[in-house]
């Protein structure tokens, strides 16, 4: 339909079709319609067949036994932190990484080299800037970016030291992160990673996600290329 100024308007009494068989069907159409980046995680995980077709779990039998899993503790969440998810997802990478032995390092670098890597860094002098409107803006890129643990680490860092300076002057929303993978598989990750961290937003903007999943040599340009000369911080581990 048109508006008052003749603008193209949506119609909410359109019928949508969809080919879904069931509620899980619909809900990874739904997500898929309007969510590039899962539609291309379930894609590279192959969630929807790992649930559906493969039927490796019956649903109505993994629910019940998380159910009774989780039943026996007691959840105080009084002294646990907002990024409670996050952690625990960091955490698991870096356990899979450890038992996948060398092949782990190709998308998890172990928190340990994250830390000295950053101690490069002066961040004290970026929250300075940032605090006194010297910098209005951070831009942190990573071109070997695996599931992106050097781009939440040093966010991480400069909030802190931000926020022990002057609390609550500085917000995320100053933040900007580029990272570029090669391997299917650990470039989801690293989604995963900058979701459950909400930064994802802040994330590869201005970058099809074609070119963010690929070979950091071959692709230079059209991924982590283009923002050449704008990048405040490079961090990575090849």
């Amino acid at each position: 339909g048109k508006g008052s100024k003749g603008q193209e308007t949506l119609k909410f009494n359109q019928v949508y079709v969809t080919k879904a068989r069931n509620f899980i069907e619909l809900m990874f159409e739904i997500v898929s319609a309007f969510n590039p980046i899962m539609k291309h995680v379930f894609n590279t995980f192959e969630y929807e067949q790992l649930v559906l077709r493969k039927n490796i779990v019956p649903l109505s039998d993994f629910y019940k036994t998380c159910h009774e899993e989780l039943s026996k503790y007691d959840f105080n969440m009084k002294n646990i932190s907002t990024d409670m998810f996050s952690d625990i997802y960091m955490d698991l990478i870096g356990r899979f990484a450890s038992d996948s032995g060398k092949r782990g390092g190709e998308f998890f670098t172990p928190t340990p080299l994250v830390k000295n890597a950053w101690q490069f860094i002066d961040i004290k002098e970026y929250a300075k800037k940032l605090i006194s409107g010297q910098k209005t803006h951070i831009s942190i890129g990573d071109p070997t970016a695996g599931s992106n643990t050097f781009l939440i680490y040093g966010y991480d860092l400069i909030m802190a030291e931000c926020e022990q300076l002057k609390p609550g002057v500085v917000s995320k929303s100053v933040f900007s992160f580029y990272g570029q993978e090669l391997k299917a598989f650990q470039y989801c990750l690293g989604l995963i990673n900058m979701i459950f961290h909400n930064t994802i937003d802040a994330y590869n903007v201005g970058i099809d996600i074609p070119d963010q999943n690929a070979n950091v040599i071959s692709s230079y340009f059209n991924g982590i290329g283009k923002m050449k000369g704008q990048l405040d911080i490079v961090v990575a581990n090849p």
